[in-house]
C-alpha cells in the first residue's frame, strides 16, 4: 500500500473497513495509527506500536506494546495499559478504572483526575534520649529513630545519623519541633535556637528562637516555622541547636506516653 499521508475522509472509511473486518468490538492491532481529523471510538481494544494523534482518540481500552503517543489535543479513555513508555503533549483525561505503566509515563499537558494516589519521598525522624547540653555553639541533632510507617524513600542517615541524606532532586518542605527543659537549680532567663543547614549553608526560613525566663524544671517546645528547600540528589541536611545557657538541655517530657526530644519531617513536595 502507498504509504503517503491519507486525509480525514479516506482514512476514516478505512478505519470503518478495519474496525467491521475485525468486528465492531473486537481489537485493533497495528504497527501505527494516524488520525487527522475526528475521532476514532473503539469498544474494546488498540494495539498498536506507535500512534500520532492530530486530533483526539476516544476509547474504553488502550494498549501500547512498543514505542511513543504523541498527541496533540486530547484522549479520551478508561484504560490504559503501557509496556513501553507514553508521551503526551495535550490533556489526559481519565473518566474511569486507571493507568498502568510499565516503564514510564512523560506528559508535557496536563492530567485532569479526581484522585491520584500515589507515592511520595516523605519521612519522619525522631530522637528520643535526652541531649545534655555542653557548649553555646551551634550542634548537630543526631536521630535515633525512623518513623517506618511515615516514612518512603529517598533519605538516609550518616555521620552518626547527624547527617541526612538526600536521594532525588526536587523541593522539599519540613517541619518539626525540640523540647528544651531548664535543669538549673531556679529561675533563669533562657534563649534556645534551631536551624537547618542546607550543604552546610543555613535555610533562612528554618531559624527558629525563643527567649524567655523558664522556672526551674519547665520544659517547653521550639517548633520549626515551616518553609521549603531546593534540593538535589547528595545533598546534606543537618539539623542544629544552640542555648545560651548550657542549664537549657532538650530531652522528653515523661508526661507523654511516647516522649520525644526531637522531632523532624520531611516530604517531597514538586520536582
Amino acid at each position: 500500500m502507498n504509504k503517503e499521508k491519507l486525509n480525514g475522509k479516506t482514512l476514516s472509511i478505512l478505519f470503518i473497513i478495519v474496525l467491521v473486518s475485525a468486528g465492531a468490538y473486537a481489537s485493533v492491532k497495528t504497527d501505527s495509527f494516524i488520525i487527522d481529523s475526528n475521532n476514532l471510538w473503539n469498544s474494546s481494544g488498540i494495539y498498536a506500536d506507535a500512534m500520532h494523534l492530530a486530533d483526539s482518540l476516544t476509547a474504553e481500552y488502550f494498549r501500547i506494546d512498543a514505542n511513543n503517543i504523541w498527541n496533540d489535543t486530547a484522549l479520551y479513555i478508561t484504560d490504559i495499559v503501557i509496556s513501553s513508555s507514553f508521551s503526551l503533549f495535550g490533556n489526559l483525561n481519565m473518566h474511569d478504572n486507571d493507568i498502568s505503566n510499565m516503564s514510564s509515563l512523560s506528559v508535557n499537558g496536563n492530567i485532569s483526575s479526581d484522585y491520584i494516589n500515589a507515592k511520595n519521598q516523605v519521612v519522619k525522624f525522631h530522637r528520643n534520649i535526652s541531649i545534655n547540653t555542653v557548649n553555646t555553639d551551634w550542634n548537630n541533632i543526631s536521630w535515633n529513630i525512623m518513623v517506618d510507617d511515615e516514612t518512603t524513600s529517598g533519605y538516609s542517615l550518616e555521620n552518626g545519623n547527624e547527617t541526612i541524606r538526600i536521594g532525588f532532586d526536587g523541593i522539599i518542605g519540613f517541619n518539626g519541633c525540640v523540647h528544651p527543659k531548664n535543669n538549673a537549680g531556679g529561675s533563669e532567663e533562657q534563649k534556645l535556637s534551631i536551624r537547618i543547614l542546607h550543604n552546610g549553608v543555613e535555610a533562612r526560613c528554618s531559624q527558629a528562637s525563643r527567649t524567655k525566663t523558664r522556672q526551674a524544671g519547665d520544659i517547653d517546645t521550639l517548633t520549626f516555622p515551616g518553609g521549603t528547600i531546593a534540593v538535589a540528589e547528595n545533598d546534606t541536611l543537618n539539623i542544629q541547636y544552640k542555648v545560651s545557657d548550657i542549664d537549657l538541655d532538650i530531652e522528653p517530657d515523661a508526661d507523654f506516653d511516647r516522649p520525644v526530644t526531637a522531632s523532624i519531617n520531611l516530604k517531597k513536595l514538586s520536582n
